[in-house]
């Protein structure tokens, strides 16, 4: 009888110790949670208080007691990260700026790090080709400007691939990852018809929430306001849900019942709708080429089911956004065939797009191995071109990459997707359904790279490396326990 409990005993002491700690933490939440809903908390903390903070402060607690009390806390934790990501929203708490991304990440890092046996493994490609990646970027760093920024925007982004990858691999993990992003693209699909209807931003930072629309081209479009949901603009909005639309395809037709069949339907009407509000040209090429590449990659048996269903949203996203955005959301489709003729409201701002590419590449051959560094673009193309106001940027993620990175910075970044790309060709034949929705994901983010620059916002960047990193964890070789037929 000793014997056979003689190996179980540091075992059930760490248990002892886990339950003591998880019975700590909920008491004191919930001392704290009755703090933070009579506001003493949001007035403590926050200099400014507003309805946001204050609702970040009531919801805190709660977290972590839902942590404390959930199965898998790292699990529920990363999820509670990736629905937060795309909120843009910063605090600053005694001078140090914290947005509720970074805290989720710091401590879903924690929680992965508290259990070193299941989270230390032996090293693998994916961390080989990681760590290569983030080597080629050093000298961009390095030559560039605001690095605590940039330091920031690579960790942040790098964690969350990194938390993706340990959860894809659990049972169950990759179908979490995928929900997570489809949720909180359908979420941002909800905020954004809710901006169109009232007209207004969500405004995180007053106590009314909502604030008048501004009156520049980036936000109106004619009579039309454009929507970016709790995103940073509506190109970053566009941009995620074109990338999540195939996503939500996948989990509907991989649904074992109906009622959860519907719920992924619905999630995916709300992100076209989302998506054609935000006027995003570029996602809606994105979105539909990443739809047909998809469904041609699903295994046979689905694909007349799914282009029947894809071809019916399409349908039904246009036509909500015909009767919603009338002549106007008419021209701006349009365009998208000769976006610089001068028939077209903004033909202006597209061959300025254009001056700004021709002068990215320009200033990329100027150093073309290393680039000029990250954060040197903005002021380089200030002085290239005349009219180009402050804070612009390249409109092309391989553009930008090339100029301030070099071609090493652009070869990291292609070894990344590329890799990711390997790990899902390799997971085909066992996970096909999976990994043709998130073959269409990846081909709709590539396309979106063309015009903008939006992961260049960690709200973006993070949701994309959610992705990556979930797909990278069904590398042929490694545990895929998440089959699904």
């Amino acid at each position: 009888m000793d014997a056979a409990f003689a190996g179980r005993g540091p075992a059930l002491d760490r248990l002892r110790v886990l339950r003591s700690g998880r019975a700590a933490v909920i008491a004191a939440c919930g001392l704290l949670e009755i703090a933070a809903a009579s506001g003493v908390v949001a007035h403590a903390v926050f200099h400014q208080p507003t309805t946001a903070k204050y609702i970040v402060t009531v919801l805190a607690p709660l977290l972590l007691i839902a942590a404390c009390l959930a199965a898998d806390p790292l699990r529920f934790v990363t999820g509670a990260a990736i629905i937060a990501a795309p909120w843009n929203f910063v605090a600053t708490v005694e001078g140090v700026q914290l947005a509720p991304l970074t805290v989720l990440l710091v401590l879903a890092l924690a929680l992965a790090l508290f259990d070193m046996r299941s989270t230390l493994q032996p090293p693998t490609v994916t961390g080989s080709v990681v760590v290569v990646a983030v080597a080629m970027l050093v000298p961009a760093f390095v030559l560039g400007v605001d690095q605590g920024h940039y330091a920031t925007w690579i960790g942040s982004t790098l964690v969350a691939g990194w938390l993706a990858f340990l959860i894809a691999r659990r049972p169950g993990g990759l179908r979490f990852v995928l929900s997570m992003i489809a949720v909180a693209a359908a979420l941002q699909g909800v905020i954004a018809v809710y901006e169109f209807a009232r007209h207004v931003n969500l405004d995180l930072y007053s106590s009314s929430v909502g604030q008048a629309v501004t009156q520049s081209y980036f936000f109106n479009f004619g009579t039309l306001f454009r929507p970016d949901g709790t995103m940073s603009d509506p190109i970053a909005l566009g941009d995620m849900l074109a990338v999540a639309s195939p996503l939500a395809l996948g989990l509907a037709l991989s649904a074992k019942v109906w009622r959860e069949r519907l719920w992924w339907a619905a999630c995916a009407v709300m992100i076209a709708i989302g998506l054609v509000l935000s006027l995003s040209r570029a996602s809606w090429i994105a979105v539909i080429v990443g739809m047909v590449v998809a469904v041609v990659a699903l295994p046979p048996r689905w694909r007349l089911t799914a282009a029947a269903a894809v071809a019916g949203l399409l349908i039904a996203a246009g036509a909500i956004g015909l009767a919603l955005g009338g002549h106007s959301l008419e021209a701006r489709f349009n365009s998208i065939t000769d976006p610089t003729a001068k028939v077209n409201r903004t033909s202006a701002t597209d061959r300025l797009r254009e001056q700004i590419w021709h002068s990215a590449y320009l200033l990329a051959e100027s150093q073309p191995v290393v680039g000029i560094g990250f954060g040197n673009l903005e002021g380089e193309l200030s002085e290239h071109l005349s009219a180009a106001p402050p804070g612009y940027h390249a409109h092309s993620v391989y553009l930008q990459f090339f100029a301030e990175a070099g071609i090493v910075g652009l070869l990291a970044l292609l070894l990344i997707v590329g890799h990711a790309g390997t790990a899902v060709l390799s997971a085909f034949r066992s996970e096909r359904l999976m990994m043709a929705a998130i073959t269409g994901a990846m081909v709709a983010m590539l396309i979106t790279w063309v015009t903008d620059t939006s992961p260049r916002y960690t709200s973006v960047s993070a949701t994309l490396a959610f992705l990556l990193g979930a797909a990278m964890a069904r590398r042929r070789g490694q545990r895929l326990r998440d089959q699904v037929t």
